[in-house]
């Protein structure tokens, strides 16, 4: 009788035991369903995109590239020095349909890219500009496939610069390489535009650009303007921080 006694004690604390292992484990597997759960809330906020506020020079997010229906092409070529040929080449714009999954702002995106045929001597890209952005929410990214941008800004006339200036240097963006620029907006529609490079003198060539078709403009000055822009600026610059 006293044996049973014993058995059944040695039984309990086989049992404890087993519990014990069971709730570590379930612990464990808690764990890192908390951590997959954060580290997939951390992936689909990549998918965020944080607009431009005029003024501010941001360096560009690195972006894989739409996948959207592509809506339309355009290529034009350009030669700086007036036609003299000290840097030519070509900007090719794609424009393509929205995609919430990858432009949250939920209208078209477009895509720049430009292309060095030829420099003379130490004739770089310093930069591109591109106008008809004015009223539009823009988020400024480019893939990490070539010739990579310092910083890319938005000023108070509407115009998106893409700096190719490292601080403190010279643009070593010549002949050779290409890069893609990315501008996720919130526009439906687009139209025909114009874009600058400079390499020290410039020359313009033709694009497309976002319309405001059935987008009213953001009213300049508003006070929903300005409360959105302070609430973005700590978000944006910290995300792009981060990204650079």
């Amino acid at each position: 009788m006293k044996m049973r006694i014993v058995e059944s004690r040695e039984e309990l604390n086989m049992k404890n035991l087993r519990k014990q292992k069971t709730m570590k484990m379930n612990a464990k597997l808690k764990g890192v369903s908390v951590v997959a759960a954060a580290l997939a809330a951390l992936g689909a906020q990549e998918a965020r995109a944080i607009p431009l506020i005029p003024g501010l020079s941001v360096p560009p997010t690195t972006e894989l590239g739409p996948t959207s229906a592509l809506l339309a092409t355009h290529v034009d070529g350009f030669s700086t020095g007036g036609g003299l040929g000290l840097m030519t080449g070509t900007v090719t714009t794609r424009v393509y349909a929205a995609d919430l999954a990858y432009n949250p702002l939920g209208g078209l995106t477009f895509t720049y890219v430009v292309n060095i045929l030829t420099a003379v001597g130490s004739h770089t890209l310093q930069s591109l500009s591109l106008i008809d952005w004015s009223g539009v929410l823009a988020d400024g990214g480019q893939t990490a496939v070539g010739a990579q941008a310092d910083s890319v800004s938005l000023d108070v006339s509407g115009t998106i610069h893409w700096n190719a200036n490292p601080p403190g240097g010279t643009s070593t963006f010549s002949s050779g390489p290409s890069a893609t620029f990315i501008l996720k907006s919130d526009a439906n529609s687009f139209k025909d535009s114009f874009f600058s490079v400079q390499d020290g003198l410039a020359d313009n060539g033709t694009s497309l650009a976002p319309s405001n078709i059935g987008h009213p403009p953001v009213p300049d000055g508003s006070l929903t303007v300005a409360l959105l822009g302070i609430g973005l600026l700590g978000l944006g610059v910290f995300r792009r921080t981060v990204s650079a």
